[in-house]
């Protein structure tokens, strides 16, 4: 009985250092590291659009001893609505994705899971945003054998869906 509740209490412990990690690290003061959960996103439908080539911003392939990449996106016109990280054949892990805006601030979306091979993941950006200059996927490939791939999509705003908002 002593055991199952010491168990039960470095349990408890264990639980409440991971949940209060986030604030430890980043730190709860610094505003320009907001939540994407708190931030007013825009709702455009998703739809097959957003696998068309004109929407392909950049294509890297992920080292497979290095765990982060700055891929540098180019110049747009228009507003983003959303951006779409895509896998190749191998799939890999994104540990977090920080999505940096032309006028300095930054967003960080968390861990975002194993991404399969040609699946993806959906970063919603913040309605009237900077535009996006650069994004910095923290990732872990699954084999250092085979080479990783990552595309990044992004799919401007439609005039029709902004003029319904």
């Amino acid at each position: 009985m002593g055991t199952l509740t010491i168990l039960t209490v470095l349990a408890a412990t264990a639980t409440t250092a991971f949940a209060d990690h986030g604030t430890a690290r980043y730190g709860a003061d610094e505003a320009w590291r907001t939540s994407p959960s708190s931030l007013p996103q825009n709702r455009q439908p998703q739809t097959e659009e957003r696998y068309q080539q004109r929407n392909e911003l950049a294509e890297v392939h992920l080292d497979a001893f290095r765990q982060r990449a700055y891929v540098q996106l180019p110049r747009y016109a228009g507003a983003l609505d959303y951006l779409e990280l895509r896998a190749g054949r191998t799939p890999f892990t994104l540990r977090d994705v920080e999505v940096r805006f032309a006028d300095g601030t930054s967003l960080h979306t968390g861990s975002r899971g194993l991404v399969e091979a040609h699946e993806g993941r959906v970063i919603d950006l913040p309605r009237g945003s900077a535009k996006v200059i650069a994004v910095i996927p923290h990732y872990q490939t699954a084999s250092f054998r085979a080479p990783a791939k990552l595309e990044v999509f992004g799919v401007p705003v439609h005039r029709g869906w902004q003029a319904m908002r």
